[in-house]
């Protein structure tokens, strides 16, 4: 009798939380490539918006930079197209240098919006270029 009731009470908790929505997915988790060219502290790059179809972070990594040392700044911005105005929902900004992972903490879902986008910022003078991968949902 108890096997039965843990069955049927697992049952129906799964069951509540499929059709509830519950139960998230990253569903565009697909890799990015970019390639930027810094020559100035303050200096901005953005990529083109991608679909940000769940909660979760987003993800990028700095794969080279031509300068050796060199770091920028990044954080995930919203967009209502996937070219256009970049909005800030307050997503935090991160350091990344040449090696570095980083899943990217994001607020586009929560404020209303449904494409997301990075925002790249020189913190020094100087010409460096850049590779990156990046992903709007992560797994």
């Amino acid at each position: 009798m108890k096997k039965k009731a843990c069955a049927l009470t697992f049952a129906a908790v799964f069951a509540i939380s499929i059709f509830s929505g519950a139960v998230a997915l990253a569903n565009n988790c697909g890799n990015t490539a970019m390639n930027w060219s810094f020559t100035a502290a303050g200096q901005t790059y953005s990529t083109g918006g991608r679909s940000k179809t769940d909660t979760t972070s987003s993800w990028m990594h700095c794969k080279t930079t031509s300068v050796s040392g060199y770091s920028y700044q990044a954080r995930v911005i919203a967009r209502k197209a996937v070219s256009g105005t970049g909005y800030d929902v307050g997503s935090p900004t991160y350091t990344f240098s040449a090696g570095q992972t980083k899943y990217m903490v994001n607020y586009v879902r929560e404020k209303g919006y449904s494409i997301a986008a990075i925002l790249a910022t020189a913190t020094r003078n100087g010409t460096c270029a850049v590779t990156t991968d990046w992903s709007p949902d992560s797994i």
